[in-house]
């Protein structure tokens, strides 16, 4: 192999391997992306949920019902949130805490179920 051959296919070979490792990094970058956003999206979860079991806690002697509890579920949401790096739109929120509050209803419901025998 001559000496111009030989380095055209070694700047070939280089070339081609640039290219692989630019290709992987993207989908390494992606499922990178994804894994964050799906481990941000749980977070969410769990902050929407203790934000809804603690209203429950406190409604009582607040004496707050229906819109104010939600309210006062979307404020401590945001704010626990804020304290993570958390940011989402209001109504991601909205249906975070209402996903929370039909999950707490369920949960009673079985504890009920389950303390009657049905």
């Amino acid at each position: 192999m001559t000496p111009d051959i030989q380095q055209a296919v070694v700047q070939v070979l280089t070339d081609l391997i640039r290219l692989a490792a630019l290709v992987v990094a993207g989908y390494v970058a992606a499922w990178v992306r994804q894994h964050v956003t799906a481990a941000q999206w749980q977070r969410a979860q769990d902050i929407a949920r203790t934000a809804v079991w603690a209203v429950e806690q406190v409604a009582p002697r607040l004496r707050i019902q229906g819109e104010a509890k939600l309210q006062r579920a979307l404020e401590d949401a945001r704010r626990l949130a804020a304290a993570h790096g958390l940011r989402l739109t209001d109504q991601q929120w909205r249906s975070l805490i209402e996903s929370a509050v039909k999950d707490l209803k369920q949960a009673v419901a079985e504890v009920k179920a389950a303390a009657t025998g049905t």
